[in-house]
């Protein structure tokens, strides 16, 4: 029985330290960013692409801050290189644009974008909560993941480059600013600096 406890305490000791190491490598995967233009990673073995970051002052507790990303890419091979939006879709379609933001207590939706590892390029993960009684009450997170796509067949409406809805998660605990919860929950640190 107490080799049978003694391998079990190991198992769980094993589990941590595998969670704690997947946390530490999605931590270092987050990209920082500062307002303005940023150089960031989107897709393995490219050059670089833009980020832009701004605020959207509203005068209240409620300002917020919005992202677009670019990418300097050819349409089709032989072309030369341009600049190219790169949206998200989701359900609801195409966005070219993120935003984080929500009261002075907390937030309410916030993103953090990972650069490529692995093999595989950039990933996008939004946290969101709905306002729920107030902009200080723990409400339930929402994490959604989207992955970077290349339209390498020239589809129809679909841009070069593009964020794609992978899927959804649910936080097991509740939450008022959804950056702690994505800390939390995910090992991913705050991705703005000010």
């Amino acid at each position: 029985m107490a080799a049978l406890h003694r391998a079990s305490r190991a198992v769980m000791g094993l589990g941590s330290l595998l969670l704690w190491s997947a946390a530490a490598q999605a931590a270092d995967r987050v990209q920082a960013l500062r307002p303005g233009i940023n150089r960031v990673a989107l897709q393995a073995g490219t050059a670089p692409g833009m980020a832009m970051l701004a605020h959207r002052e509203n005068f209240n507790a409620h300002g917020f801050e919005v992202l677009t990303l670019y990418a300097e890419l050819p349409v089709s091979q032989g072309q030369r290189p341009q600049w190219q939006i790169v949206p998200l879709f989701d359900a609801a379609g195409e966005h070219l644009e993120l935003t984080a933001g929500g009261g002075a207590d907390c937030l309410l939706h916030d993103f953090r974008l990972l650069r490529p590892a692995r093999g595989r390029d950039a990933e996008l993960v939004l946290a969101e909560r709905d306002l729920g009684e107030s902009f200080a009450a723990a409400a339930q997170v929402r994490f959604r993941f989207f992955r970077l796509r290349a339209n390498r067949e020239g589809e129809v409406g679909r841009p070069v480059i593009y964020f794609e809805f992978d899927h959804g998660e649910v936080a097991k605990a509740t939450y008022c600013d959804v950056g702690e919860a994505m800390r939390a929950e995910l090992g991913l640190p705050a991705a703005w600096l000010r």
